[in-house]
């Protein structure tokens, strides 16, 4: 048995997308196998591809929110929403809700509110292209725009916890500069190790480590070596290095299940175990821990109340 809390699943779009069950499925993740891990935590996100805009982007997200809810309520016994202070029950998922893309907001300031009104927790600013508050790190090489700046502000006076994760390295830049609290890359590796957009350079780690916010390790062998696959010593070389950073307390799981073709030793959420083990072998038990469960957990505790 273990403890688990990862920062980043996009499995409820595809259950919505491909008409699959949460409770059981042919998907990287379902409750049958993620319960048998032991004490787990699961941030949903809910991705919203960048074709929707304005309206359409909210009533999808709202679409895949009411997906999540549903099976909340039809398998109660197998998942609940996390609550703040709230024990977790061994065997039952705890559930925490995210919206990837910030065009979910159309535009629209009050929408930060409306988020916060229906549980979400964590806002990842942009996907890969750019929306009305910045610049993906495949999109142009602009920062935030005049409403992105304004949104941080927003979204942290409404303690929706900001993540950089898929922004462009000016964008980061730039909400390092306006950020009061603690921010987040829920899925994000090291771009020293393999250099990729998607990942975070030393400097910006560094940022998370001194302000004492979360970088979600992300199994996406692109984001890891370059290639349709990886072995697990190709994720020690990222987890080593964001150590010698000084990166113990930031480290945590953003696995991108259902959101990115996994390597061939972890295809679903039943093989952690395997990667578990190996980090417990490679740097002890109190390390496995931190990084499988004790950073995102003490982190949530401090800065999100649901």
């Amino acid at each position: 048995m273990m403890r688990l809390f990862d920062l980043h699943c996009d499995t409820i779009t595809e259950c919505l997308e491909k008409g699959q069950s949460l409770e059981k499925n042919q998907l990287q993740l379902d409750l049958e196998r993620g319960n048998q891990l032991g004490t787990w935590v699961q941030v949903f996100a809910f991705w919203l591809d960048t074709h929707y805009r304005g309206e359409e982007a909210y009533n999808h997200f709202l679409k895949q929110r009411e997906v999540l809810l549903s099976e909340i309520k039809c398998h109660s016994d197998k998942i609940d929403l996390y609550h703040t202070g709230k024990d977790i029950t061994e065997g039952k998922c705890s559930a925490l809700m995210s919206v990837e893309g910030g065009h979910v907001l159309g535009g629209k300031i009050e929408r930060i509110h409306d988020l916060k009104q229906l549980g979400i927790s964590f806002l990842t600013l942009v996907w890969n292209e750019d929306n009305e508050i910045g610049c993906g790190a495949k999109g142009s090489d602009r920062g935030l725009t005049g409403f992105g700046r304004e949104a941080i502000i927003e979204l942290e006076r409404n303690n929706i916890i900001v993540d950089i994760s898929h922004l462009n390295e000016k964008g980061v830049d730039e909400v390092f500069k306006l950020a009061k609290k603690p921010l987040v890359a829920t899925h994000s590796n090291s771009r020293a190790i393999h250099d990729n957009k998607r990942n975070l350079h030393d400097y910006q780690l560094k940022y998370l480590i001194e302000n004492k916010g979360l970088c979600g390790f992300n199994f996406y062998p692109v984001f890891v070596n370059g290639k349709e696959d990886c072995a697990i010593e190709d994720f020690k070389r990222h987890l080593d290095h964001i150590l010698v950073l000084g990166g113990e307390n930031i480290l945590s799981l953003g696995s991108d299940f259902d959101g990115a073709p996994m390597p061939s030793f972890l295809k679903g959420i039943d093989a952690l175990y395997i990667f578990y083990g190996n980090v417990v072998k490679w740097y002890g038990k109190k390390i496995a821990d931190k990084l499988f469960y004790e950073n995102a957990r003490q982190f949530t505790e401090k800065n999100i109340i649901v």
